[in-house]
This record gives C-alpha cells, sequence and structure tokens, in this order.
C-alpha cells in the first residue's frame, strides 16, 4: 500500500498543538488536497490547495514555506522592503526561490540585474505551481 501522501507531509512535527487545537490530525487533512509531491534527495516538496483551490502552498519535509494565502504579504514585502531603503540598486540578490511570489515586483523599482540562488531543485519545480502568483517569474531570463 502507498504512503499516506497527506500524513507524510502534514508537518505534524511543527504543527501537532495546531492540529490538536482544530480537532485533531485527521480533521484537518480531510479537506485537504496534495496536487504534487516532489521527492530529492535532501527534501520532499509537497504543492497543497485548500477545499476550492482558493489558497495554494507548498511544504517542505512538512513544513510550509510559502503560498498564496496568509503568506503572501511576507513575501512580497521580503522583496520590496529593501528596494525602498536603496536609493539605487544594480544588483539583487534573493537568496531562497520559494513560491517566486518575491521576485514578481522586484522589476517594478530599478533597471537591475536580480539574480536568485535556490539549493533545492524541487523548490524550483514547485515554484511553477505558483506561476499566476509569481508572475511567471521563473520565465524571465
Amino acid at each position: 500500500r502507498p504512503w499516506d501522501q497527506k500524513l507524510m507531509n502534514s508537518g505534524v512535527y511543527v504543527y501537532a498543538p495546531k492540529y490538536a487545537a482544530q480537532g485533531g490530525l485527521e480533521r484537518v487533512l480531510a479537506d485537504e488536497k496534495i496536487i504534487d509531491v516532489i521527492e530529492g534527495i535532501d527534501a520532499t516538496v509537497a504543492i497543497h490547495e485548500s477545499p476550492g483551490g482558493k489558497v495554494r502552498f507548498f511544504t517542505v519535509n512538512g513544513k510550509t514555506d510559502g503560498g498564496t494565502g496568509e503568506d503572501m504579504a511576507t513575501q512580497v514585502l521580503v522583496g520590496h522592503a529593501p528596494m525602498l531603503l536603496h536609493t539605487a540598486p544594480r544588483d539583487v540578490l534573493v537568496i531562497g526561490l520559494g513560491t517566486g511570489i518575491t521576485l514578481k515586483g522586484l522589476p517594478d523599482h530599478a533597471d537591475c540585474r536580480i539574480d536568485c540562488v535556490e539549493i533545492s531543485p524541487e523548490v524550483v519545480e514547485a515554484a511553477e505551481y505558483f506561476s499566476d502568483a509569481n508572475g511567471q517569474a521563473l520565465k524571465d531570463p
């Protein structure tokens, strides 16, 4: 019998108190949908979708690392804040691709070179599932 992907990617080691407060792990996972699981040598990345498809997020080894829900403000601000504080940025380095949403607004601030480094090929693959939210960031050379 195959592994239960919802359980394996639930991050129970991080979110146990949250699950307990919401009526238990089975109740929380009942409505969750996993779109894809990408396994690599150092990470398992799962793309999750809320009921109705309104929110999409991804986990790395069970821990949520980005998405189109509560994390949106942080992902956008972490890109915009440094650009607003620098008078004339020429070279920008984003460490960690995640959903790619941080990259989306950077070209709006200046005509500069933007590089992004990501250690996990699985995260790069997962970012494609957020292309609507990240403005097709992976298509921009």
